[in-house]
């Protein structure tokens, strides 16, 4: 009767379960029922089964038989509903951009990089950094999204490097020093609202190039200054909308 039970839903599974139980139980403990189905270890359902007396020992087998089968029940849901997540929520792709919008973007990044990179030939500085790519997607691409505001720019930047240069002094280029200073630098940006995700970045540039302290202001802070100088005036030259949305 059990591996018969198995094929059926939940529901009707306990009705049928607790209908034999009742037909053919002889003598029941008053707390046989309720002692198996509250302990969830199976040694513990056993000492209660053996507590309960030879009378009651089939209808406490069967009301353990009864918890068992819903432990595994939502055990499989649990896995089923995290599959079913991972075929996400089929939503729409975002809306095209424009073409004007494309060749804008790949203006204002590519005279950024040409300024950024000219600086640092000119003054054999170095200016460059490799985050600095994927904040130009962002400064120039999604320019009012908040992620794209000066202020999560430079300041972004800024205390991710600090952060990958602290973890990097005192704990060495280990692989868990730089872990900790990715994710510190996440949760210090999340903190003072300056949330930049390409800053995320600098502490494992930090940890593959293990430069001096230097490294905060060259290239990291000046070359951040750049990108939002030359931001400023691309977006509000070629944009109605101003730029930025806050400081």
């Amino acid at each position: 009767m059990f591996k018969q039970l198995k094929n059926y839903a939940p529901s009707t599974r306990n009705k049928q379960l607790n209908k034999y139980a009742r037909s053919t139980r002889k003598r029941e403990h008053p707390n046989s029922t309720r002692t198996c189905l509250s302990l969830r270890t199976k040694r513990q359902r056993s000492e209660a089964i053996a507590r309960c007396g030879m009378g009651s020992l089939h209808y406490a087998a069967l009301a353990m038989t009864i918890q068992d089968l819903g432990l595994r029940h939502r055990k499989t849901a649990s896995w089923t509903t995290f599959f079913q997540k991972l075929k996400g929520d089929n939503t729409k792709l975002p809306a095209k951009h424009s073409a004007r919008a494309i060749i804008l973007a790949w203006l204002g990044g590519f005279l950024a990089i040409s300024a950024v990179a000219l600086l640092s030939h000119t003054f054999s500085a170095t200016l460059v950094l490799g985050s600095f790519g994927a904040s130009c997607v962002l400064v120039f691409g999604f320019p009012d999204a908040p992620f794209s505001q000066p202020r999560n720019v430079l300041v972004g930047h800024f205390l991710s490097s600090f952060i990958g240069l602290v973890c990097l002094t005192l704990f060495g280029a280990t692989w868990w020093s730089v872990a900790i200073a990715v994710s510190t630098a996440i949760s210090v940006m999340m903190l003072t609202r300056t949330t930049h995700p390409p800053a995320g970045s600098n502490p494992v540039i930090i940890y593959l190039t293990k430069p001096a302290w230097s490294f905060l202001l060259f290239p990291t802070v000046f070359g951040a200054i750049v990108l939002i100088f030359v931001a400023l005036l691309y977006n509000n030259l070629i944009r109605e909308s101003r730029y930025p949305k806050y400081w």
